[in-house]
């Protein structure tokens, strides 16, 4: 089985991401008998993953830039990032 994404563009429209399956299909005795392909749009996931990304940028030059101490804990109270 193999997964890739693929990338579409038109002109004057958004990009538009694919999640594709590939998936050869064999019998009993090991003989190919055909191959199953999926298809899964994606994009909400994609933009979703480019805005935390750009997000993250945002925040972290406004810490490095701060002369204020800034920092994060996770959930049991242990400092995951200091300034």
């Amino acid at each position: 089985s193999i997964q890739f994404e693929e990338e579409f563009k038109r002109a004057n429209t958004p990009k538009v991401f694919v999640l594709r399956g590939i998936k050869p299909i064999f019998d009993e005795k090991g003989k190919f008998l055909m191959t199953i392909t999926t298809g899964e749009n994606i994009t909400y996931l994609k933009n979703a993953q480019e805005e935390l990304k750009i997000s993250n940028e945002k925040f972290r030059n406004l810490v490095e830039t701060s002369t204020d101490w800034v920092w994060e804990l996770d959930e049991n109270n242990i400092y995951i990032y200091s300034s």
